[in-house]
């Protein structure tokens, strides 16, 4: 269940918030076009930081941040989900 987007806290922004299950978890998207860096490599220490920082101050707060990529090209785009990132 999708609980808020684009979510500020001072500084901070969740992309996603989300309740899986009994979790509420921070979900940062990150996006590349295809040949570009690995989206995954945006997702730097610093912005992990940050993140999980926004993340506690939420009420509630998440208890797990994951990150979704996205390649794009031509031909549509690629997801992939990575749980507990941060």
């Amino acid at each position: 269940m999708v609980l808020g987007r684009n979510l500020r806290h001072g500084r901070g922004e969740i992309d996603v918030l989300v309740r899986l299950g009994g979790t509420v978890v921070a979900v940062e998207v990150k996006t590349a076009k295809r040949g570009d860096i690995d989206p995954v490599e945006n997702f730097t220490p610093d912005k992990a930081q940050m993140v999980r920082q926004t993340a506690a101050r939420l009420r509630p707060p998440a208890k797990r941040i994951d990150l979704i990529t996205v390649v794009v090209d031509d031909d549509g785009a690629a997801l992939r989900w990575l749980p507990d990132v941060a």
